[in-house]
């Protein structure tokens, strides 16, 4: 049974490249992946304090960043 929690390769690499700040156009077009797609994740990101917006820019927060080291999403 696969856990929700845990990070796929590409939500992983999503948020890596939150390490900088980008915008959601600019992540679509890194990742090739439709920019819906990418406003819908960053949507979840943001809801789960995963990143963080600023000036139509995302970025990595602390909590992002620890669950990119532990390979899972952390709530809390």
């Amino acid at each position: 049974m696969e856990r929700d929690d845990i990070l796929t390769d590409s939500t992983k690499s999503m948020l890596e490249m939150l390490l900088r700040p980008l915008t959601a156009q600019e992540v679509a077009t890194l990742t090739t992946i439709p920019i819906k797609e990418i406003e819908m994740q960053l949507g979840e990101f943001l809801t789960g304090g995963l990143v963080a917006a600023y000036k139509g820019c995302y970025v990595l927060t602390d909590k992002g960043r620890v669950s990119i080291d532990l390979g899972e999403m952390q709530y809390n």
